[in-house]
C-alpha cells in the first residue's frame, strides 16, 4: 500500500500545472509533465490489480 501512496503523491505533484511552471515548462507543449501522471496511476493501477489478485 506505500506504492500506491506515494504512486498517488507524485501523479499529484506531476500533475499540478504549478510545478512545470516553476520548472520552466511553459505553455500546454509535449514536455514531460504530460505523460508523467498518467504513468503514476498506471503504476497505481497495476499495483491494486496485482493486491487484489494475490
Amino acid at each position: 500500500m506505500l506504492l500506491f501512496t506515494a504512486a498517488l503523491l507524485l501523479y499529484a505533484l506531476t500533475s499540478s500545472p504549478l510545478l512545470s511552471l516553476l520548472l520552466g515548462f511553459r505553455g500546454s507543449g509535449l514536455g514531460p509533465f504530460t505523460f508523467l501522471p498518467d504513468l503514476f496511476a498506471a503504476v497505481a493501477i497495476t499495483f491494486l490489480t496485482y493486491q487484489s489478485s494475490a
